[in-house]
């Protein structure tokens, strides 16, 4: 085993077992009911033991709505999850607000579909899903190739994960919006062969299998998005207050060759 990739599951096992994460609640002005206010619920995912949320929480905090990220990704399965996903809502009454957006990450994306599928009456007025044809093979990639490394840092869910189909939201009643990354992590870069076991990796929108109102291409990778919200934060908050991105965004995949690692830019010119 190469010795920094050793390091690294070291310290995934080590934070990830002894790291005290606590959720995070930002509210804007306790003095209003929250029948009176709007709410974002933040969904982060398996990239958040890695990189935290503080760069996810310094973005959304004080722009005019409550901020909710819970800790809820167990080490037992999609549904451990599903059920604290739900207690955290219910414990502090986000279904009392006016209205709920969501922002979630790919995980997140999966979790927040299968809590909607039990919950189908609720606030919820927009969704961001953040997806990725790239990221979302990691778990595949994961389980077939570092199984035992991967069930000590984070148990069997990533074996759930990697098992179940995207349950998909079809809730009309939604503006839904996704962002689609279009550069691969370094994670699939070195396990490209195993990653390509499941096909050519495919970028239309219609892939993705999630009806939505507006979409985006953006030249980032799943790593990237827990930190870089230059481009995507404005543009998730305008869909929240608007219900649609901004009309300048991309529609079309970049076309590069992704796996050559020099290129970081999606073939843009310079």
């Amino acid at each position: 085993m190469p010795l920094k990739f050793a390091l690294t599951v070291l310290f995934l096992y080590v934070t990830t077992c002894f790291a005290h994460r606590k959720d995070i609640i930002v509210i804007e002005d306790t003095s209003i009911p929250l029948s009176q206010k709007e709410a974002i619920l933040i969904l982060p995912g398996f990239g958040s033991k890695i990189h935290g949320v503080k760069d996810i929480r310094d973005f959304f905090i004080h722009k005019g709505y409550d901020v909710y990220i819970p800790h809820y990704i167990g080490r037992d399965s999609l549904q451990q999850c599903v059920f604290n996903l739900n207690i955290f809502i219910e414990k502090h009454h986000l279904l009392n607000y006016k209205k709920l957006h969501v922002f979630s990450y790919i995980a997140g994306s999966w979790l927040l579909n299968m809590w909607l599928q039990k919950h189908s009456v609720n606030n919820i007025a927009s969704i961001v899903y953040d997806r990725s044809p790239f990221q979302e093979r990691a778990p595949y990639v994961l389980v077939k190739d570092k199984p035992l490394l991967i069930k000590l840092v984070v148990g069997k869910i990533m074996y759930d994960f990697s098992l179940t189909l995207y349950p998909t939201n079809a809730n009309d009643s939604k503006n839904i919006g996704i962002i689609i990354e279009n550069k691969p992590t370094q994670l699939i870069l070195k396990h490209k062969k195993t990653a390509l076991m499941l096909g050519e990796f495919n970028f239309s929108k219609d892939s993705l299998k999630q009806p939505c109102d507006d979409y985006l291409y953006e030249c980032i990778n799943h790593d990237e998005m827990y930190f870089q919200f230059s481009n995507i934060g404005p543009e998730i908050l305008n869909f929240f207050k608007n219900g649609n991105f901004s009309s300048y965004v991309r529609k079309e995949p970049f076309i590069y060759d992704v796996f050559d690692k020099k290129n970081t830019d999606c073939g843009l010119e310079p």
